[in-house]
């Protein structure tokens, strides 16, 4: 077979495809950008933002070290969250509605009670965090392959069995059939390492969007629990114990059972000694 025709048939096809590949990474790095900016505008309300982190950063704590800030509640030692005066009053009420939904929900309470009985027991709180993690954008699909790189891997193929079938015709006499034969045999290489490229090309494989949120995650804690720790640090501790704690009761840890048991004991005992005594 003749060389010039390999390299005539495989060098437009080459700059064809590596051509379309540059037109694909214009278009992916678009795509890339829109779907950071999309996450970016998700990221400007730091609650969203806090959402992402643990509970003892998440955005129960700030919507609760704002109201603390604010001073529409007080925490007292055992994480029990009071509302003062000022709380009733709607013209000092949160702007943004998660705090606000949790300041309606201490002052719905009948009596002081800790961070995390108001989060397991006040369904308007719940309804609250649900919305602001319901406008959560969606991780980008993984890219697919697509009929360019079938095309390709036609391509290949094809070149390969021809160059093959070239060999074993006949050896390149001359030097400009060398040249030819060589041409041909990088082409080939060409086509081989366009398979990599047009994956980059295409945006296969990119985590951005996933490292971006990542570094949301690590990323300093919500301004309102920065700024209790700095002006309040046991007022931040007492928020951390009342999370963990789910009623109101002063049970200290010990088995509800065996107390009871104990002070039916106490009435037992109180009275034997009465008849007795008797």
């Amino acid at each position: 077979m003749d060389p010039a025709l390999l390299v005539r048939t495989l060098l437009p096809l080459t700059a064809l495809l590596y051509g379309t590949d540059l037109l694909l990474a214009r278009r992916t790095a678009r795509r890339h950008r829109a779907v950071l900016a999309r996450w970016e505008r998700y990221f400007e309300d730091p609650y969203r933002a806090a959402a992402e982190r643990w509970w003892v950063e998440d955005e129960t704590q700030a919507a609760a070290a704002e109201l603390v800030l604010a001073g529409l509640v007080t925490v007292t030692h055992r994480g029990n969250l009071v509302p003062t005066p000022d709380a009733a009053d709607p013209a000092r009420a949160p702007e943004h509605p998660l705090p606000r939904a949790l300041l309606a929900a201490v002052l719905a309470r009948t009596a002081p009670a800790p961070l995390g009985a108001v989060v397991l027991r006040a369904p308007e709180f719940g309804e609250a965090r649900t919305r602001l993690r319901a406008e959560r954008p969606e991780f980008a699909p993984p890219v697919e392959s697509g009929c360019l790189t079938l095309l390709a891997s036609f391509v290949l193929m094809m070149g390969m069995f021809f160059v093959g079938v070239a060999l074993m015709d006949r050896l390149p006499q001359g030097a400009a059939d060398g040249a030819l034969a060589v041409t041909a045999a990088l082409l080939l290489v060409a086509l081989i390492a366009w398979f990599p490229h047009n994956d980059r090309a295409r945006g296969r494989g990119w985590r951005g969007e996933h490292a971006y949120v990542a570094e949301v995650r690590t990323a300093g804690p919500h301004p309102a629990l920065a700024e209790l720790a700095e002006r309040d640090p046991q007022a931040l501790a007492d928020l951390g114990t009342g999370r963990t704690r789910t009623r109101r009761g002063r049970n200290r840890g010990r088995p509800r059972h065996r107390a009871r048991k104990a002070r039916e004991a106490r009435r037992a005992g109180g009275a034997e000694g009465l008849l007795s005594d008797g």
